[in-house]
């Protein structure tokens, strides 16, 4: 089968490590720009064991790689976390750096509750908590906020009206104004509502 597939010119490619010759699509081989083929050398099912015995015999050094790595890309790092915490509670998560960058761009990266400059490590904050399941859209840009560390856990599970007119009396109502008003230019596309429609779904069914 695999040679009359080689015969016909059908894009095959052998596996250095166990010999096995697959497709060459992303769905057996990781990319490779750097390689002539595109791909690395091994398939995908060899370079997972082959990585899950390194990460085993050398638990120092994966963790200094991952501190690196998470030090040098903090958005990616939070839309990581988020996708895991929605995922874990069933719900939505259509979120990535672009977007994150989109937000603190509008937000002139500033705490979208108290105005301060955000300083640091920026909360990622869901205006309807994940812990209201029945209410929460989940993790997407027309419910995530960008908290400085105080406001966020000062809020924590609260529902979020309720939450700014006891903190900021007088002012609150200016800030849910200018909330509502960015929560407007960021609403779904069709595309986006059937996507998050679907997602709680497709989890039930890949568990």
């Amino acid at each position: 089968m695999q040679l009359s597939l080689l015969l016909e010119g059908a894009p095959m490619k052998r596996c250095t490590k166990c010999g096995e010759w697959k497709p060459a699509t992303p769905d057996h081989w990781y990319v490779d720009n750097r390689r002539k083929s595109g791909f690395l050398p091994c398939c995908k099912v060899c370079q997972r064991a082959y990585d899950a015995a390194w990460r085993a015999a050398n638990p120092e050094k994966q963790r200094a790689y991952n501190a690196a790595w998470y030090a040098a890309n903090p958005e990616k790092k939070r839309a990581q976390t988020q996708r895991r915490r929605a995922l874990k509670n069933m719900l939505p998560t259509l979120w990535d750096g672009d977007m994150e960058q989109a937000m603190l761009d509008w937000w002139g990266h500033t705490c979208a509750y108290c105005g301060k400059p955000i300083e640091g490590d920026m909360h990622l904050d869901h205006y309807i908590p994940l812990a209201r399941k029945s209410l929460c859209p989940g993790t997407v840009r027309w419910n995530l906020l960008p908290a400085c560390g105080p406001c966020n856990l000062s809020k924590r599970a609260a529902m979020p009206e309720r939450w700014i007119r006891r903190t900021f009396g007088a002012g609150a109502e200016a800030i849910l104004a200018r909330i509502h008003a960015y929560f407007e230019s960021v609403q779904p596309t069709k595309v986006e509502k059937r996507r998050a429609q679907r997602a709680p779904v497709q989890k039930a069914l890949i568990e």
